[in-house]
């Protein structure tokens, strides 16, 4: 099997299993809670799209000397910026095509499940309120991810270093048992 069709088949099967995981939380989010906080959830998920198409930016754009530097002087997560950045690429299609494209199908079937709710109180022009809906996603993502992407590209090795500490103290809180016995 090629490495192209590997690399394929295992994006493929996470995008999969993460859009159940977040389709799911947001439908029982939605579902279980007044509209007003049903587009709070909405606003939520499109800002996450934006913040890991940033992210997926920033490490193709940082620069990998900075890390290395820090990683020799043991500055907290710089080991996780330096792999972040030595693999730009699988980190760009994990956040800005795996996650951003799931939030924007599941900010899409969210926007539909809010209009049949809105037209169900109250009694208005389905096709109108379906077509503000739409529009207003479209404009929030896409303006969003235009605006970041921006910022990823001049700020990348801030940005990667934040990312990579935020991981390392993820990893220490997760595994802090393994952290703890070394």
């Amino acid at each position: 099997m090629s490495n192209n069709l590997k690399t394929g088949l295992t994006m493929g099967t996470w995008t999969f299993a993460l859009a159940i995981l977040v389709t799911s939380f947001s439908r029982a989010a939605v579902s279980s809670v007044n509209t007003f906080i049903a587009f709070l959830v909405l606003l939520f998920i499109i800002c996450v799209g934006i913040i890991f198409d940033t992210i997926g930016v920033a490490a193709a754009a940082a620069d990998e000397a900075p890390f290395n530097a820090r990683a020799a002087r043991k500055q907290f997560g710089a080991k996780k910026g330096l792999y972040l950045v030595k693999n730009a690429d699988r980190v760009a299609t994990m956040c800005s095509d795996i996650v951003g494209d799931i939030c924007g199908t599941v900010s899409g079937a969210l926007g539909a499940l809010l209009v049949f709710r809105l037209v169900q109180s109250y009694s208005a022009n389905e096709a109108a309120f379906n077509l503000v809906m739409i529009a207003a996603i479209a404009a929030l993502t896409v303006g969003g991810k235009g605006y970041s992407k921006g910022i990823g590209i001049k700020n990348a090795n801030n940005i990667i270093s934040f990312v990579g500490i935020l991981l390392f103290r993820l990893e220490s809180l997760l595994f802090w048992r393994k952290t703890i016995r070394k």
